[in-house]
């Protein structure tokens, strides 16, 4: 099937929805209006068994589909936008059920066409939104209409609620903390000619090296100085591991700017700047040793991780994955 014809196939089936469920249509996109409008600070949520849900137009009378949504926190954390833009990224799943008594979509048991799940997911938006939206699936899908129990879109909104394409460095991987394997933007079919124009010249995402701030590279993510002096070969595995967790925009916080990573011996030392605050902060700490045939931690129990670990990490990317919520909670609350 094309794209045009899936796209009209997927409008058609969206002004069916509206005509069959016009409260529950209204009930969504008011819901998800007002928490944009609100900067995502009004706590208002879609109760269960109150979503926008009904009886399947392709799959049979024997089949619910359900729309849910929610919001990506800090989503300029996920690529490059505008400094102006303040994005809010729109989450919305489509699932397949059995019943009609739907407490909750994370148990999508029945398969549903790619046409039915676009369809539903336009009628929640509508056409301005859905015509910015992108599918993401979470497997190496060679055919995009294969039905499947349940369908992820996402839409990138500016604070006046008026939608964007993603900048060609968007991380989609952390959207749902998932290895999100293709992404596919939705054919539009609302009559907007500079969306079109734009799909047609450059493709379904926005280049954002023209607006790209200076410390952070082409992939997204923070340019991190490395230095080592005289460093423990046990050390380095632990200390790269370190430096690639830091590089991801918001893995520490939204606000927390790496900038210097020095590998001394045994011991590291992290240069950052606090956003919004004057001034160049120093943390020091310990890296552990790693064997240097398995790449496992030496079991050396004696030796501080530098955080309170209710496991002790045997790896070097599992010490630099504790390490990281750990300086989360520091930054925001501690030390940092």
């Amino acid at each position: 099937m094309s794209p045009a014809d899936r796209a009209r196939g997927a409008a058609s089936l969206a002004d069916t929805v509206r005509r069959r469920h016009p409260e529950r249509v209204q009930r969504i996109r008011g819901v998800i209006e007002r928490q944009v409008a609100s900067d995502l600070e009004l706590d208002e949520r879609i109760a269960p068994g109150e979503h926008l849900q009904g009886t399947a137009l392709q799959a049979g009378p024997d089949t619910t589909v359900a729309v849910g949504h929610s919001f990506y926190p800090h989503t300029s954390d996920l690529g490059t936008f505008p400094s102006d833009a303040a994005p809010h990224l729109m989450r919305i799943k489509v699932g397949g059920f059995d019943s009609p008594h739907i407490r909750s979509l994370a148990h999508a048991s029945t398969p549903i066409t790619s046409i039915e799940a676009e369809g539903w997911m336009r009628a929640a938006l509508g056409d301005e939104w859905a015509d910015y939206a992108y599918r993401v699936d979470y497997r190496n899908k060679v055919d995009f209409d294969a039905p499947a129990t349940m369908f992820r879109f996402a839409v990138v909104v500016d604070r006046s609620g008026t939608a964007l394409l993603a900048p060609t460095d968007f991380d989609w991987a952390r959207v749902d903390l998932n290895d999100a394997r293709t992404v596919r933007k939705v054919e539009p079919v609302a009559p907007n000619h500079t969306l079109s124009a734009h799909l047609a010249e450059h493709g379904s995402f926005v280049d954002a090296a023209s607006y790209r701030p200076p410390g952070i590279d082409s992939d997204g993510r923070w340019e991190l100085a490395v230095t080592t002096v005289n460093p423990n070969p046990g050390s380095m595995p632990a200390f790269a591991a370190l430096g690639t967790a830091l590089c991801i925009r918001g893995n520490v916080d939204t606000g927390f700017i790496p900038e210097a990573l020095d590998l001394t011996g045994t011991t590291g030392t992290l240069q950052y700047r606090r956003r919004g605050r004057d001034g160049i902060f120093h943390r020091t700490f310990p890296i552990p040793d790693a064997e240097p045939i398995a790449g496992e931690l030496s079991p050396n129990h004696e030796r501080s991780w530098s955080y309170p670990a209710m496991v002790t990490p045997t790896t070097p990317v599992q010490w630099a994955s504790g390490l990281i919520p750990h300086w989360r909670e520091m930054f925001a609350y501690g030390p940092l």
